[in-house]
């Protein structure tokens, strides 16, 4: 009976692990950058619908790692960039 008490003192509960964040989803690396100025980044265009040829003001960019656009996403918001300060916010995804 002792030996039992004793080796139940000696079991520890610990949490259950949690597990790791996946790098590869999408959802992890991608950006929305809003008021973009026009006339710095006429590449950035609406490519059909009523707007088509007219400038957005707003692009996606995915990254190839998580780190890399956290870091994109903090060094970057609210910086000038022409006339405008960039907003830098993650991409939120629509489900159909």
């Amino acid at each position: 009976m002792f030996l039992i008490a004793f080796i139940s003192m000696q079991v520890e509960t610990k949490p259950l692990p949690l597990l790791p964040l996946l790098e590869n989803h999408v959802e992890d690396r991608r950006l929305w950058l809003g008021n973009l100025d026009p006339h710095k980044l006429d590449l950035l265009f609406h490519r059909s619908g009523p707007s088509a040829g007219q400038p957005r003001g707003y692009a996606f960019v995915t990254f190839v790692a998580c780190t890399d656009a956290n870091k994109a996403r903090t060094t970057l918001d609210g910086k000038l960039l022409g006339c405008k300060h960039v907003m830098v916010r993650w991409a939120n995804t629509v489900s159909k």
